[in-house]
């Protein structure tokens, strides 16, 4: 800031005896001199001459030189103290500026004041958008004179070491980073496997289809709390995926001891002996239903007793080491279970045969 001032010398008046100011201030200084003289020959009071000489100081013009950021200028003042040098230069002192000396400094003599302005600048930061006003040099000691923490992932703009100008605007974003766990399900298929243990045309539904469990790990990027990236960082699956299988029959005939026969499908399933006997069917000899199954056929050989979900009354069975067989019973023993009872005479057959895991079993056509 320069400030620019100008002597304006006012022509004399000239009519009359009345005198232009600068004339009357020299002939009143002329006189505090004489008196001063006089005072001090005459022997006068030491205080007199001592008012006198202060008045005659007081009375004196000093030059004042005004550097406000390096710029200079020089002016003729009868004030004796900073402020009002400033203010009769209407110079405005802002709390932050620096001055030296100090606005209420009382001087006597030629005097150089120096005036730094603090610097305006913006600071954008947590949502908020203000005007300060600084003495220090860089963006990096602005931050840190205002006390705003910032994280190594933050950005700041401009950067640490620039120098601070008139209104430079400084923000500071924030970055947030953090990871996601995202699962989703993997759906099943459906396979279908040709089978020679089948009859043509027929299907068989050998395992359930279960579906997959995947993970992703995503990383979230945020600024300022908004989402503005994300990306992938691995992926693994967590369950997998079971397939649903089905057999497809291919084949027309069965062929077991030199016996042929065509058939509906086939099953391989486990299989158990049981017969008439109390440790079997809980029943003794005098038992009125003894030996009589749920279908009214006489337990035996050629009679099995099965799921009836899966293979109701009546169904036609070929059964491998067996031979063919009606299913005429059931029991707890093989309801909601892979298995089939096989019908036996004696309580000996039965136990002979024991529990066989994979034994066919074929349908038969009613014909």
């Amino acid at each position: 800031m320069v400030i620019t001032t100008r002597k304006v010398r006012l022509p004399a008046q000239r009519s009359g005896f009345t005198l232009s100011g600068q004339k009357t201030r020299h002939l009143q200084m002329q006189i505090l001199r004489h008196i001063l003289i006089l005072c001090l020959v005459c022997g006068l009071l030491p205080w007199t001459g001592v008012t006198y000489y202060r008045a005659y100081s007081e009375m004196q013009y000093l030059d004042i030189t005004i550097s406000i950021d390096g710029l200079e200028q020089t002016t003729h003042t009868l004030e004796r103290q900073v402020s009002a040098v400033l203010a009769s230069l209407h110079v405005v002192l802002l709390p932050e500026d620096t001055c030296d000396p100090l606005p209420d400094t009382v001087f006597d003599e030629d005097l150089t004041i120096f005036i730094t302005r603090a610097t305006p600048v913006w600071l954008t930061v947590d949502g908020q958008c203000r005007e300060y006003r600084t003495r220090v040099a860089t963006v990096a000691e602005f931050i840190s004179e205002q006390g705003v923490a910032v994280a190594s992932d933050d950005r700041l703009l401009p950067a640490g070491d620039t120098l601070l100008t008139p209104g430079l605007e400084i923000s500071i974003t924030r970055i947030q980073r953090f990871h996601l766990s995202m699962q989703y399900p993997l759906p099943y298929g459906i396979i279908r496997e040709e089978s020679s243990a089948l009859g043509q045309g027929y299907e068989q539904r050998v395992r359930g289809g279960q579906e997959g469990l995947a993970e992703d790990i995503m990383e979230v990027i945020l600024e300022d709390g908004v989402e503005v990236e994300r990306f992938l960082l691995s992926s693994a699956v967590v369950q997998p995926v079971v397939h649903e299988l089905i057999h497809v029959g291919t084949a027309g005939l069965a062929e077991y001891d030199e016996d042929s026969f065509p058939f509906q499908r086939m099953y391989i399933m486990e299989t158990t002996g049981y017969c008439p006997c109390y440790y079997c069917c809980g029943k003794y000899p005098d038992h009125p239903a003894y030996g009589i199954t749920c279908s009214g056929l006489l337990a035996g050989r050629g009679v099995v007793g099965a799921d009836l979900n899966v293979f109701p009354l009546g169904t036609k069975l070929y059964i491998e080491g067996y031979g063919y067989c009606v299913v005429g019973d059931t029991g707890s023993g093989v309801m909601g279970r892979n298995r089939i009872d096989l019908g036996f005479a004696t309580h000996q057959e039965a136990y002979d045969w024991a529990l066989r895991r994979e034994t066919a079993i074929y349908v038969l056509y009613d014909d």
